[in-house]
């Protein structure tokens, strides 16, 4: 399916629910490392790292033409996401992009069933439950994530696909307002389509790190938050990277 970094061969799943085309000869705007890097700071439809996935399920990456059949639950994803604002998510036809597949491990807690359960169906073999994530090719600066039908956890039944906003996380820049042994509070200037900034000691560095939304969102307000330490902060407080975050924190 995939010949380097170019799909070789149509893929498709849920029954055309999401198509991916060979590209051809046509030449992304955005090279491969920077689409990686992008895609790997992005988060899941459950808001895990798609870094940690990786690491544990396998990530694939390559440059495909992708389209999105209309009838796909758009705008769900959108609706759970904890940001402030975030454009409503366009189903792409015949776009090329960056494609990313992961196949995220499934973590639930069913609820306690009185009484004798129904025997449960075979399994559809077409619920792979997998996420595709998408990366326009022109400029990056518009993203999208495909979750497919997959198979219900708790109860029989095939939950539906669903397409929405990509988000990832990303390291901002910080200024040092004022600190003590124990606190530091930071002024950063987030975007519109960031979540709530929060910071945090890692690998020896400050960062300060918010969820964003990939939708080429402007600048917001300046705002300040609080970095706290029981154990006590560093006597220098060192700038993490800046930008999209795929690096663990160890």
């Amino acid at each position: 399916m995939v010949s380097g970094q170019r799909f070789g061969r149509t893929w498709v799943l849920d029954h055309g629910g999401l198509r991916v085309d060979p590209p051809g000869d046509r030449k992304p705007g955005v090279p491969y490392a920077l689409a990686r890097c992008t895609l790997l700071s992005a988060r899941t439809a459950e808001n895990f790292g798609v870094l940690q996935q990786a690491e544990q399920q396998g990530f694939t990456l390559a440059l495909g033409v992708v389209t999105v059949r209309p009838g796909v639950a758009a705008g769900v994803l959108d609706s759970i996401a904890d940001v402030p604002y975030s454009p409503p998510a366009v189903l792409p036809r015949h776009r090329l992009a960056w494609i990313a597949v992961t196949h995220p491990a499934v973590v639930s807690a069913c609820p306690a069933i009185a009484g004798p359960m129904e025997p449960r169906p075979r399994p559809d073999p077409t619920a792979t439950g997998y996420q595709v994530l998408i990366l326009d090719a022109a400029s990056g600066s518009d993203g999208a994530l495909y979750v497919a039908r997959s198979a219900q956890v708790c109860f029989p039944g095939v939950q539906a696909a669903s397409f929405g906003r990509l988000r990832q996380e990303v390291s901002l820049p910080w200024r040092l307002v004022g600190r003590d042994a124990h606190t530091a509070t930071l002024r950063v200037t987030p975007h519109r389509c960031d979540g709530v900034g929060y910071a945090d000691v890692a690998a020896g560095a400050v960062i300060a790190r918010v969820t964003r939304t990939i939708a080429g969102c402007t600048a917001g307000r300046p705002t300040r938050i609080r970095l706290t330490k029981g154990i006590g902060l560093p006597r220098t407080l060192r700038h993490a990277p800046v930008g999209a975050w795929d690096a663990p924190d160890s």
